[in-house]
């Protein structure tokens, strides 16, 4: 839970080869910021 809210807190990017999955990227999220009036700098 982030901010009250559900949201998906890391994630796995896979691509799924014949010989085995590879992972090339995780992410893990330490923010998120949403219905910004002005961009954040």
């Amino acid at each position: 839970m982030i901010n009250g809210y559900y949201l998906p807190g890391k994630a796995k990017l896979i691509y799924q080869k014949p010989e085995g999955d590879f992972t090339y990227g995780e992410l893990v999220y330490k923010s998120v910021s949403y219905n910004l009036t002005e961009p954040k700098e």
